[in-house]
């Protein structure tokens, strides 16, 4: 079968339509849970629903023009994997695509079968393409960030595991701002920019304490 194809998105997501060399800017659109109060304050709750059902399209459209249909647990199944983020939408889409056994649907089955797959190829052509340029203390800090799970989580938390001050790690949260791999939802707080960035730290560095010296 041929590569799933994301369709393009209009204006207001755009900016989120990331590859593996561009930044993400915040926490994407589809996090649901990340988003909901600052779209109250802005009256525009729709818009996460706007966001899903682009998600669902992205996955279903291309599918449908060669007349198959996704299984709706399966749909559901990548969506929580991706929280929606469009390059991983299609790495996820991609490889169940090619992992369904067919002959006119994706099953849930299918999807679980791809998860491996794109998981390794997100590794190596997302994940470690972004934390590879990461000095040793940032990569600390992401891995003591991993430790606490996909966040948010509190730099103070983080902070201890290191075994430093919060204000001693400033720089380096500073500077995974500024590399667009982690985001402050609010004061104090510090999570990362993309869904699945917790685990693969863990797979990355299985063993936090032996980075537990490297936050300096």
């Amino acid at each position: 079968m041929d590569c799933v194809r994301v369709p393009g998105l209009s204006a207001p997501f755009a900016h989120f339509v990331v590859g593996p060399e561009q930044p993400v800017h915040g926490r994407h659109t589809c996090q649901v849970t990340a988003v909901v109060e600052q779209l109250d304050v802005n009256g525009s709750r729709g818009l996460v629903d706007v966001v899903v059902a682009q998600s669902r399209e992205a996955l279903e459209v291309p599918a449908r023009d060669e007349g198959v249909r996704w299984a709706e647990e399966a749909i559901e199944r990548v969506l929580l994997l991706t929280e929606g983020l469009p390059y991983f939408l299609q790495e996820f889409g991609k490889q169940a695509w090619d992992a369904a056994e067919g002959p006119d649907a994706i099953s849930l089955d299918d999807v679980e079968r791809s998860i491996p797959v794109a998981t390794a190829q997100l590794d190596d052509g997302f994940f470690r393409v972004r934390a590879g340029r990461t000095s040793n203390p940032e990569r600390a800090y992401l891995r003591a960030m991993a430790e606490f799970g996909p966040g948010p989580v509190r730099s103070s938390a983080v902070a201890q595991l290191l075994g430093k001050k919060v204000t001693a790690l400033g720089p380096t949260r500073d500077g995974l701002i500024r590399r667009a791999l982690c985001y402050s939802p609010r004061w104090g707080e510090i999570a990362f920019t993309v869904p699945m960035f917790d685990r693969f730290m863990k797979r990355w560095i299985p063993d936090v304490q032996s980075v537990l010296g490297r936050s300096v």
